[in-house]
């Protein structure tokens, strides 16, 4: 069954936002990490950290928020991406 989960990492990757196959926003940055949000659907919390992984390796996670599996974030930052699943 899968799940939505609105996730936020910490990361010193510069990877092109536009090659990640899921919705996620550079909220900023605190000294040498980039803080990143996304929504991602996934089989579970392993899962989805294993989906970041691949385009963020060294990920340190924020937080991990289990949402409604129709969940969008209010806001521009993910208004052209619709339904994730």
């Amino acid at each position: 069954m899968r799940h939505r989960y609105w996730v936020s990492w910490f990361s010193t990757s510069a990877e092109p936002l536009e090659e990640v196959p899921f919705p996620v926003w550079n909220t900023g940055s605190s000294d040498a990490w980039n803080i990143f949000c996304a929504v991602i659907d996934a089989e579970d919390v392993v899962d989805l950290w294993d989906k970041v992984k691949l385009f963020f390796p060294d990920r340190k996670a924020r937080f991990c928020d289990l949402k409604p599996t129709d969940w969008m974030p209010i806001g521009d930052q993910f208004s052209l991406y619709g339904d994730t699943a």
